[in-house]
């Protein structure tokens, strides 16, 4: 991700000296950079890939996230839901489109689900996806807003867990026979 560096003494973090006073133009494209300075920073620190899709237009808009996700530039994937959908497993794919037809269906304003998906080098990762749902005056779905994080690392903490738990589950049976078969 890109760095931004911040000089706190400047009237706008990080975008130079305060415009003059009466510079209603200036004052505003300060207001745009200083969010677009906040946003990236956000961005950055969150290590995730953000994404939009405008239903009526179509093109989905990916963040630079998505390089340090799935080891894709922006550049190198197609502005197409399919290609997100392409990367998530089948067996994980109908869960997904089934909870998103329920949350549209419902109205719910937010879809929080997590999924496996395909890396680059073709490692299937573990990521959860948050996304707002936006809706026009009719409930009709108009717009997505989301954030994908990789939560590989916890899910296969989880596994590793739930492993265990049966290994020690399977001892406990194991030595309760044989004491039993011992006493007999």
């Amino acid at each position: 991700a890109a760095k931004v560096k911040v000089r706190t003494s400047d009237a706008v973090e990080g975008t130079g000296p305060a415009p003059e006073r009466g510079d209603a133009a200036t004052a505003r494209d300060c207001e745009l950079l200083r969010r677009e300075v906040r946003a990236d920073l956000v961005l950055d620190a969150a290590q995730g890939h953000v994404y939009g899709l405008e239903l009526a237009t179509g093109p989905v808009w990916r963040g630079p996230g998505l390089a340090e996700l799935l080891g894709y530039s922006p550049q190198q994937v197609p502005e197409s839901l399919d290609w997100w959908r392409a990367q998530i497993p089948p067996e994980d794919l109908d869960r997904v489109d089934a909870e998103g037809r329920l949350a549209v269906a419902s109205r719910l304003p937010t879809l929080l689900n997590e999924h496996r998906v395909r890396c680059r080098d073709g490692r299937l990762i573990w990521v959860e996806d948050r996304c707002r749902l936006e809706y026009d005056a009719e409930g009709s779905l108009v717009r997505l807003l989301g954030c994908t994080f990789s939560i590989d690392a916890r899910k296969r903490a989880e596994l590793a867990l739930q492993c265990q738990t049966v290994r020690q589950a399977l001892l406990l049976q194991t030595s309760s026979a044989l004491i039993q078969a011992g006493s007999d």
